[in-house]
């Protein structure tokens, strides 16, 4: 069932996948009902995992990740880490822990300390994963991202040292690439930590160069920085309110082809639109958007 699950999710087909991937899912949990064996529970964790990453990157249907991530995490802690494990195992919890974690770190309220709780698990896993300079790369992303996010900046340091040492040793072209991912992120991360009140003029100049730069290679990357622009807008008085708008409909405009009206992005960005328009007296057009962004939220099942 997996194995069609993955054939019909490569072929865009994503219904039929999660039809497939739901048929794994219970075909094992029964087996793990009706035999009361433990050995099952990993492979409940697989399926579920697998449904999690369908519905967090393909179909973009955050409550029903969020549900079939915590399932995924449930049968990995009922199998437990042990010393040893062996490397098909390690890498299926490693991926469940930390797709759970990127799960909650799309949510609009981020409970930081579940998120961690469950990154540090995914990272004491992935030295035991064959692919483990990969999969310790993504955790390391994630570290970074989240201590960003709150402001706790040595931890930051940290990590991208961590990051450093690890694309070390990466093949030139995979390094290469790697690094301009981590550039982009970087420069992010350094307006992140420097915009305020007085700062914002200069770092939304900054944040735009940086849309500018990653708009073709990474366009969405680019949407998200545009997503960020707007916020400053709403966030910061020394900014033109309406100047946000712009940016608002860049994000969208990136986005839209690509998910449709399913996307953290695309939901976030319109409660912005919605608070700008509400803010300048526009309330036709904020009750739009808040519409647009109460039926983003309830395509993705939030």
């Amino acid at each position: 069932m997996l194995s069609k699950g993955d054939q019909a999710k490569s072929e865009k087909k994503y219904k039929a996948a999660e039809d497939f991937y739901l048929q794994s899912a219970h075909l094992v949990e029964a087996q793990a009902t009706t035999l009361g064996d433990k050995n099952y529970a990993l492979m409940c964790a697989h399926s579920h995992e697998t449904l999690a990453d369908l519905y967090t990157n393909f179909m973009q249907e955050q409550g029903k990740a969020l549900k079939h991530s915590k399932l995924a995490v449930d049968y990995c802690n009922m199998e437990g880490i042990h010393v040893h494990m062996p490397a098909f195992k390690a890498k299926i919890m490693c991926l469940c822990y930390y797709g759970y974690t990127v799960t909650l770190s799309l949510l609009p309220n981020r409970d930081y300390f579940l998120m961690l709780k469950n990154l540090d698990l995914a990272w004491q896993l992935a030295p035991q994963c064959n692919d483990k300079d990969d999969m310790k790369r993504k955790v390391i992303y994630m570290y970074i991202a989240i201590y960003n996010s709150t402001k706790q900046l040595d931890l930051v340091k940290h990590w991208n040292q961590q990051l450093q040492i690890l694309l070390s040793s990466s093949s030139s072209g995979e390094k290469q690439e790697q690094q301009q991912g981590m550039v982009y992120i970087q420069r992010l991360m350094d307006i992140e930590q420097n915009i305020n009140h007085t700062t914002a003029s200069a770092q939304v100049i900054k944040a735009a160069q940086l849309f500018n730069d990653s708009r073709l290679l990474n366009p969405e990357f680019a949407a998200s920085v545009a997503g960020q622009i707007i916020y400053y807008h709403r966030l910061y008085a020394s900014l033109k309110l309406e100047d946000g708008i712009q940016w608002g409909e860049r994000a969208l405009e990136i986005l839209r082809p690509m998910y449709g009206e399913k996307h953290g992005v695309i939901r976030n960005v319109y409660l912005s639109l919605s608070d700008v328009y509400s803010r300048l007296g526009n309330y036709e057009k904020a009750q739009e958007y808040k519409t647009k962004m109460l039926n983003s939220q309830k395509e993705m099942g939030m």
